[in-house]
């Protein structure tokens, strides 16, 4: 086995050492799965209660084959599956911004509150980066003490 230094960055440290034992709530790589699923569920409200259109049941079926299919890749560790999960949320983050595009385009203006709406997908993806980075780093720390 190849002797590895840990970073004394806390975060990564008990993540690494605590890599089996952590709930999926503390984990990086956990929290990384559940931001995962949110489109997934934002996608299903939509169409339950607002749009009831093809296009919101072709995002849940989309959603829900590629979402939560990465979604349990990613918390089992896959570091291709963590790759994609950043991919997938700025998808997400995409269609924040389409959604701003109707709007303005039928109202002839962007209103406060759909810069509220874009400022606060911008908020999220930073956060949901910040983890799947960190996920990242965990998982190839893990993969390169195992080695």
């Amino acid at each position: 086995m190849k002797d590895i230094t840990i970073p004394a960055k806390d975060y990564l440290r008990d993540q690494v050492e605590k890599y089996g034992s952590l709930p999926i709530y503390k984990t990086y790589r956990g929290i990384t799965a559940l931001f995962l699923l949110a489109p997934f569920v934002i996608y299903l409200f939509v169409y339950l209660f607002i749009d009831g259109s093809e296009r919101a049941l072709v995002n849940i079926f989309s959603a829900g084959i590629i979402n939560i299919s990465t979604a349990y890749f990613v918390y089992k560790g896959n570091k291709v599956a963590l790759t994609m999960a950043i991919v997938l949320i700025i998808w997400a983050v995409k269609d924040v911004f389409v959604y701003l595009d109707k709007v303005a385009k039928v109202s002839g203006a962007i209103s406060t509150d759909n810069l509220l709406i874009a400022g606060v997908a911008m908020v999220v993806w930073f956060l949901f980066l910040r983890t799947a980075f960190r996920a990242y780093k965990v998982e190839k720390i893990r993969l390169t003490k195992n080695k």
